[in-house]
């Protein structure tokens, strides 16, 4: 839904008295497009406003623009920095964001063990990319040992929460009968559920 002009200029003027959450949610107004026209580099201004005050949404944001390298020049040592700021106040898609950096070796060692603990932080929260990364942990013995009903079950809980991905490789396991009983029908259901059509098949 868009922003409408007085919501957006209550917001602005919020923002412009230094109140972090509303510099947050300006820099998500620019990120999205939403009342005003799309704009990275404005964005990632106010997600820098406002993660400086400490809010863990927005310095998540920051660490998720330095990922990407939107609006800003990509460093993954920037990104890890900000999400674990965000990270160390229990914000789960922070927690989930640094733990795909120790996973994959971006601006640190790679480091399974510490992955699986940061997507098991977020997971507790119900955090649904969470879980499902802790499903692919367990479907290809990532620092845990491989157990595939143990995947199955987390791309159930995630595909639950209508996250794509998880939704994918849960019909792959009914598909594969890979930690469920094969099901062609539950297949085909998850399948048509998630509209991402990636290469994971965890």
């Amino acid at each position: 839904m868009s922003i409408d002009n007085v919501f957006l200029a209550e917001l602005l003027d919020r923002a412009e008295q230094n109140d972090a959450e509303a510099q947050y949610e300006l820099g998500e107004a620019y990120y999205k497009g939403e009342g005003v026209e799309k704009d990275w580099v404005e964005a990632v201004r106010w997600y820098k406003l406002s993660a400086e005050q400490g809010y863990a949404p927005a310095q998540h944001r920051l660490g998720y623009c330095y990922n990407l390298g939107e609006g800003i020049e990509q460093s993954y040592e920037e990104s890890v920095r900000y999400y674990r700021l965000s990270a160390e106040q229990g914000y789960a898609p922070a927690q989930n964001g640094l733990g795909y950096c120790y996973g994959f070796g971006l601006g640190v060692e790679k480091d399974y063990q510490k992955a699986f603990e940061l997507y098991s932080l977020a997971a507790e929260q119900g955090f649904d990319k969470a879980l499902h990364n802790l499903g692919y942990f367990y479907s290809n013995g990532l620092y845990v040992e491989q157990d595939l009903a143990m995947a199955a079950r987390y791309y159930a809980l995630s595909a639950e929460k209508g996250h794509p991905p998880a939704q994918c490789n849960l019909g792959n396991c009914y598909y594969y009968g890979r930690g469920v009983e094969q099901n062609f029908t539950e297949a085909a259901r998850w399948y048509t559920l998630s509209e991402w059509r990636g290469s994971i098949t965890g």
